[in-house]
């Protein structure tokens, strides 16, 4: 069985609202906060954070040349009893998100 490409739409709007389209064949709001994710203090990146039927997810973006760059994507599910995100292991580590205006 081979896996399929699939376009993949995060945006980041004003207000700290963003959107997620694609993933999982839902397209869903959340929101957004400038974060540190890199090394030291310094606000470099963001946090996005969805918010589906069953789970929830977060993306740690670090802020790179013309878009973002991966660093973290994780998720729990609801009503499981689970409190703490768990990292999924990604096929190409740290992929660059291509900025598109």
């Amino acid at each position: 069985m081979e896996d399929e490409t699939v376009r993949i739409t995060l945006k980041l709007m004003g207000d700290n609202k963003a959107s997620l389209t694609g993933l999982y064949d839902e397209s869903v709001e959340g929101v957004w906060k400038e974060e540190t994710v890199g090394e030291g203090f310094e606000k470099d990146g963001i946090f996005a954070s969805f918010e589906f039927t069953d789970y929830e997810i977060k993306f740690k973006l670090l802020t790179v040349k013309n878009g973002f760059q991966l660093m973290n994507f994780s998720g729990r599910k609801k009503n499981a009893g689970m409190t703490m995100h768990t990292s999924f292991k990604l096929k190409r580590g740290n992929p660059t998100l291509r900025r598109i205006r």
